[in-house]
């Protein structure tokens, strides 16, 4: 592990995601009420720890001081596998996203410290069935690879039956945060051999050599197949071919009741199943600042002066209390392949309400979305559910578009190509005009020089020509006065 790595202020200066809070909260609801006293073991920025401070006395203790200098809360610069706590010290000792990244080494010793300062409860939260080879980079350096977070094993909520000493047991597990990209090993391994990339995150350190990963470059073909990809797993969930992926993170909550037999730890429920109502009522739908990966029901985000329905499942017509006797409201569906909204095209259903019919488009992580504007003033949405796929159909989906599709596809590569060839030209340019404008300079700073120099010998003929005015006066008096004594004297 490359310390390094721990002490970049921008893995500590950003605002929390979304998931990072909703994981937060999860933790704070599970800390029992006879608490009074929270160590934050790993408490990194104080993500999790400046949550708790109003309600607990809490303690943070990390091994990077760049993130200890974030929390609100009393903090010590300390490693998990030497604690400077007493024995008992805290009722509760938290860990949140911490002992994964815990070398193999110093695992043990790490795991009976956390242990050894609590004294009545220890609540952990993990990633949750990390596919970890999905999060590997290469170093640009020594080619050595490694996982981008350090991560260093995956967890089941059955590893808990016997990880900590024998007088803690488990008494609850439970899942939250964000759902993982990728729940199949299988596409997740195909997005990065076949991509011909890796994770991407610049700001990973190489534990052999220490360069820094930087940002990657990835090809316009490598980006089209990881968006059909994601649209793949996404329809094979969509039609009920496969699970959607679980929440990623395990919370873990034991309690020091005495010595006991270990028991068998359940893996945690929870529910995942798509549902597309067959109504939908715009002003009860919920709202989010972000988008969520693989959500269970439709939800709304909002994007300047439209609304974006997100549809966990597409339908195949959607019907309006719009009727025809208004415009048509300029609905737009977005193809996460191609990148771009298709426009819809409506219809006056027998009633007089307009309807739109769905065209095959493929949705990414985040579902199906659905731009409305917001003027049309939609109240109520009546979704017709689509038939089914099975593989081959999703498979065709995602990959096989139809030839004007793919003609359109090539085009717009064809078009970023030459944008990108442009863009190298007007950046040659660029430093073409930068490399003049430097030698314009560098003239001028020595035309500047000769103006000085030619300012300093005028300065100094000025001095001559007064001397010489003052010398010629003289001159002009001394004859003048010779003049006269001639003429007084002749």
């Amino acid at each position: 592990m490359n310390s390094n790595y721990y002490e970049q202020a921008t893995l500590w200066d950003s605002a929390p995601s979304a998931a990072q809070v909703d994981v937060a909260q999860a933790l704070k609801s599970l800390i029992p009420a006879d608490v009074r006293t929270v160590l934050d073991a790993g408490c990194g920025s104080g993500i999790v720890t400046n949550t708790l401070v109003d309600q607990w006395e809490v303690t943070g203790c990390d091994i990077s001081q760049t993130a200890l200098a974030q929390v609100n809360a009393p903090t010590i610069l300390a490693d998990l596998t030497e604690l400077p706590f007493a024995d008992q010290q805290f009722d509760l000792v938290l860990s949140s996203d911490v002992i994964e990244h815990i070398p193999d080494e110093v695992y043990r010793a790490a795991i009976k410290e956390i242990a050894r300062v609590a004294g009545k409860y220890i609540l952990i939260a993990v990633p949750y069935r990390e596919i970890l080879e999905a999060s590997l980079v290469q170093c640009p350096a020594c080619r050595h690879r490694f996982h981008a977070h350090y991560h260093q094993r995956s967890y089941r909520a059955a590893d808990f039956e016997q990880l900590f000493p024998a007088d803690f047991e488990v008494v609850s597990t439970s899942l939250a945060g964000e759902r993982w990209p990728f729940s199949n090993p299988g596409l997740s391994q195909a997005a990065l051999m076949l991509a011909d990339t890796d994770y991407e995150f610049p700001s990973a350190v190489c534990p052999a050599c220490g360069t820094q990963r930087g940002p990657s470059e990835r090809s316009p073909q490598a980006s089209m197949l990881e968006r059909q990809l994601c649209a793949l797993q996404y329809l094979r969930i969509e039609n009920g071919l496969e699970a959607p992926p679980l929440p990623s993170e395990l919370l873990v909550l034991l309690k020091r009741s005495g010595t006991h037999d270990a028991k068998p730890v359940a893996e945690p429920a929870f529910a995942g199943d798509i549902a597309l109502p067959a109504t939908l009522a715009l002003d009860q739908c919920p709202r989010f600042d972000h988008l969520l990966n693989y959500p269970l029901r439709p939800y709304l985000v909002a994007d300047g002066e439209f609304d974006v329905l997100l549809l966990p499942a597409l339908p195949h017509r959607i019907s309006s209390d719009a009727t025809a006797q208004q415009p048509a409201p300029a609905l737009a569906l977005y193809d996460a392949v191609r990148e771009e909204y298709i426009e819809l095209q409506a219809e006056a259903d027998d009633n007089g309400a307009w309807t739109w019919l769905m065209p095959a488009a493929c949705p990414s992580i985040v579902a199906y979305r659905l731009r409305v504007p917001r003027a049309a003033g939609l109240q109520r949405l009546t979704l017709e559910p689509a038939q089914p796929l099975d593989h081959a159909a999703c498979f065709a989906r995602a990959f096989d578009y139809s030839t004007a599709a793919r003609e359109n596809h090539a085009r717009l590569l064809e078009q970023q190509q030459e944008n990108a060839r442009r863009l190298a030209e007007l950046n040659d340019l660029a430093n073409a005009i930068e490399a003049r404008r430097n030698e314009l300079e560098l003239l001028h700073a020595d035309l500047q020089t000769r103006h000085g120099d030619l300012e300093t010998r005028h300065g100094e003929l000025e001095i001559r020509h007064t001397d010489l005015e003052t010398r010629r006066s003289e001159l002009e008096a001394t004859l003048s006065k010779r003049g006269f004594l001639r003429k007084l004297f002749s």
